[in-house]
């Protein structure tokens, strides 16, 4: 991992640092503080996303992607889809792009038990996540 450090551009590196911090908080946050009262934090629940006055540049949104796949393979931590998401959206709106984080649910194959989902989008471009939210219905939304 190391050597692999230092093979990345000091762009990159700044911004894995960055997101590492953000996942591991929103980790932390999510074990120590209640989810209704964090999820509070991240945006607005339930606002629509307005696609006309977003802010968005697509080589932004892949840096932060490969940034938080990177966290993720390198994370001491379980880095699941909801740290994933919030660290990717706390990334853009640091750089001043607006996004939306989604929450979902669809039941188990064996229909027992429900199975939940995060994942997030900036201008209708899939940022982390999404390529596993078929089958989800949104129970939340966070813009």
């Amino acid at each position: 991992m190391i050597f692999q450090f230092f093979k990345i551009s000091k762009k990159e590196k700044r911004l894995f640092i960055s997101a590492y911090y953000y996942c591991f908080i929103a980790r932390a946050s999510l074990f120590f503080v209640k989810n209704e009262r964090y999820l509070k934090r991240i945006g607005t629940y339930m606002k629509t996303p307005d696609e006309k006055s977003q802010n968005f540049n697509t080589n932004t949104i892949a840096e932060v992607r490969l940034a938080i796949k990177r966290v993720t393979k390198y994370a001491f931590w379980n880095n699941n889809c909801l740290p994933q998401a919030i660290g990717a959206k706390r990334l853009l709106k640091k750089q001043g792009i607006t996004s939306t984080l989604y929450l979902g649910v669809k039941k188990n194959n064996d229909h027992s038990s429900l199975e939940a989902h995060a994942w997030l989008e900036s201008g209708g471009i899939d940022v982390v996540g999404g390529q596993n939210k078929a089958g989800f219905s949104v129970v939340g939304r966070f813009s």
